[in-house]
């Protein structure tokens, strides 16, 4: 990981199959640019060759925790969070052999 504090999870479908992942980065550092966002680390694809599955990665900027007490999120950032992960499951949920960004998505059905 590039941060102690990244991880990584598996999304699993109802038969416990890996069908995406995601990395999460959700704290504040110097080197970090300000703001949240969701990126594309591998677009799912469906080659004769093989298949590659989704995986996003969720960056956030919110307060690390300090000492022992838990990092409490703003409902700012609670809200902030709920929009960016669902950017990365239209990501990480695509069905389609050949995805478009979601960038690319009317914004009906982004939004």
């Amino acid at each position: 990981m590039w941060h102690a504090s990244v991880r990584f999870y598996d999304l699993l479908d109802q038969d416990q199959r890996v069908v995406a992942g995601f990395y999460l980065d959700p704290y504040s550092r110097a080197e970090k640019r300000s703001g949240a966002w969701m990126d594309e680390c591998v677009i799912a694809k469906s080659l004769p060759a093989g298949t590659a599955l989704p995986v996003a990665q969720l960056v956030c900027n919110f307060t690390a925790p300090v000492g022992t007490a838990p990092s409490l999120l703003t409902h700012e950032e609670v809200t902030t969070l709920f929009h960016e992960f669902g950017h990365g499951l239209h990501h990480m949920l695509t069905r389609v052999a050949y995805p478009a960004s979601p960038e690319s998505t009317a914004w009906p059905g982004m939004r």
